[in-house]
């Protein structure tokens, strides 16, 4: 999975606050960055109970983890992201994994065309025809 470098740094931080904690305590270090209550993997059950209680101290309204990987899928497609970089990004091995998301990408689609568009409008009726990127 790639993570953006602000995360990595992150997570990297937290691992090795967990670590001089455990260590301070006389516990073993253990190789998991949440790990359960028992030094375990977290389960599911338990992520989803944190972070239900995270939400609800936070004052924020309640919504399923996994909104938050749609709602980065959605906003790289709003944003004009190539709907295989956000498949790849979400680890879909399949093109049609991704497709969801490809009416999000209308919009950034639609501006283009309407540039083009204009651009040729423009030659048409003899006015000057701006470059529709810099640097072409």
């Amino acid at each position: 999975m790639d993570l953006t470098q602000r995360l990595t740094d992150a997570m990297n931080r937290w691992q090795a606050i967990c670590e001089a904690d455990a260590l301070a305590a006389g516990r073993d270090v253990v190789p998991w960055i949440f790990p359960s209550e028992a030094n375990t993997p977290l389960e599911a059950a338990a992520l989803y109970r944190r972070f239900r209680s995270l939400l609800s101290r936070a004052g924020l309204p309640r919504f399923r983890l996994y909104d938050l990987r749609h709602t980065f899928a959605a906003m790289g497609a709003g944003g004009g992201l190539s709907l295989p970089i956000i498949g790849r990004l979400l680890g879909h091995t399949q093109a049609r994994t991704t497709q969801r998301y490809a009416h999000l990408a209308d919009d950034p689609v639609r501006e283009a065309a309407d540039k083009i568009a204009s651009a040729i409008t423009k030659a048409g009726e003899g006015g000057k025809v701006t470059r529709l990127r810099e640097g072409t």
